[in-house]
């Protein structure tokens, strides 16, 4: 005798929008815990190849990037890709998301080769499906350019980041978090390039507009903080990247597991400045 669903689809689709929600609040560990519920009873009443399976591994992999458990999630998008491909799905919308969301998380593990193939990806199959000129194109461009920012390539990543900027700012206005990512990308490109007072210049409009759109506790203002502290540290004033630090890292214990790497990274950071 067959047993019969204790879940139905609407039910599966409730706990993916509770799980996100959560996840873009910075609740992670409720978020992990209705993925890990989710993940499963989708395999089992969806099959592994429906489209609300595939969404649940990517948005899950979203969420294991902002919680560093970054092997969990590679594995997640690279299992999503590989179906899409199976399912004659390697050259659309949703190949193209995977691709951008792949090359992310591997920027953000610095592992810069392997993240600069399905960057490219993303932004060629988005260029053939939209258009040069459409603001999703642009997102991939921005995160094509931070992959580039990794290996150095600086002419390239600044054309690329100034092109999606003016996108973003035609789309959207100066106000919307778009733009204040693009500010910190930019930012980083400045510093990396040896122009701090311009890189300090653009981490503290990026930190303004996070601060204003996402309240000043979001672990992406912490993000900035740490950014903005390490310009500091170059030009010398480690009391003022000491301070900034400090309050990153009150943010990023908060609202990050305790074995997230951007506490150690931070604690570090702050000890190194003289502040404990």
């Amino acid at each position: 005798m067959n047993s019969i669903p204790t879940h139905t689809i609407d039910d599966l689709k409730n706990m993916l929008r509770e799980a996100d929600a959560l996840r873009l609040d910075s609740h992670y560990a409720e978020a992990d815990a209705i993925f890990r519920e989710l993940l499963p009873l989708c395999r089992t009443i969806c099959g592994p190849t429906e489209v609300l399976t595939r969404v649940v591994l990517n948005n899950c992999a979203v969420l294991y990037k902002y919680m560093g458990k970054f092997e969990e999630g590679t594995r997640l998008y690279h299992e999503a890709l590989q179906i899409a491909i199976d399912l004659g799905d390697g050259e659309s919308v949703w190949a193209a998301t995977l691709n951008h969301n792949l090359g992310g998380i591997l920027h953000a593990q610095r592992r810069y080769d392997e993240a600069e193939a399905p960057a490219r990806r993303a932004v060629e199959l988005r260029t053939q499906l939209h258009g040069a000129e459409d603001v999703r194109v642009a997102g991939d461009e921005a995160a094509l350019a931070s992959v580039l920012v990794g290996l150095k390539k600086y002419p390239e990543a600044d054309a690329l980041y100034k092109h999606s900027h003016a996108v973003f700012l035609r789309e959207h206005g100066p106000e919307h978090y778009e733009i204040a990512v693009s500010f910190n990308n930019q930012a980083a490109l400045h510093q990396a390039t040896g122009s701090l007072k311009e890189a300090r210049r653009c981490y503290e409009q990026s930190l303004a507009l996070k601060e204003k759109l996402q309240g000043p506790d979001h672990v992406d203002v912490a993000i900035t903080l740490n950014n903005i502290a390490s310009v500091h540290v170059q030009q010398s004033r480690p009391k003022s990247a000491a301070a900034l630090y400090k309050r990153a890292l009150a943010i990023f214990e908060a609202k990050l597991p305790p074995e997230h790497p951007s506490i150690e990274i931070c604690r570090e950071n702050l000890a190194d400045c003289g502040g404990n």
